[in-house]
């Protein structure tokens, strides 16, 4: 993503939210849904090598992205919690600092059954904002076989409705 944006501008600030590896208990990680994380040095380094002006703020982003100053961004890509309670915090709190003609993408938006049997909360928040935001559903479809059946995910595209 900093790679297509530097060749389009000039200039490509990147700000990212996440527990990384030093905040995040198995606990919250099970509640999340999520693998991993890496450790905020590891991420910097990685994404400083793309020539972007990097910042990164290790916290719960339904604490630190409210409480952050940001200009008004353009992209936004959300992907860190997977619960519902993360998922819809983070849209509700990057909204306010949305430009008029941001586009935002959700990761993991999945099948019912991942829902159901992973805790997965991406739909749920997409769901809920189908009427009052344009919403574009992203190929490829990526399914994978689990014990419940098949995992499906996708991203989905958002932005504000052209009235």
């Amino acid at each position: 993503m900093i790679k297509a944006a530097s060749r389009k501008r000039e200039r490509v600030r990147y700000w990212g939210f996440d527990l990384f590896e030093e905040g995040a208990s198995d606990d919250v990680l099970h509640h999340e849904v999520s693998p991993n994380p890496l450790p905020m040095k590891e991420v910097f380094d990685r994404l400083s090598s793309l020539g972007a002006d990097i910042t990164l703020v290790p916290g719960q982003s339904s604490e630190t992205l409210p409480a952050t100053d940001l200009p008004p961004i353009e992209f936004v890509f959300i992907d860190g919690g997977h619960s519902y309670e993360t998922v819809s915090a983070d849209w509700n709190n990057i909204q306010p600092k949305l430009a008029p003609d941001a586009v935002v993408v959700f990761d993991d938006y999945t099948n019912v059954d991942a829902v159901r049997h992973e805790g997965f909360g991406v739909r749920r928040c997409v769901e809920q904002i189908e009427s009052t935001w344009e919403v574009e559903f992203l190929d490829p479809v990526d399914r994978f076989p689990r014990e419940y059946g098949t995992f499906e995910t996708q991203l989905v595209r958002v932005a504000k409705r052209v009235t």
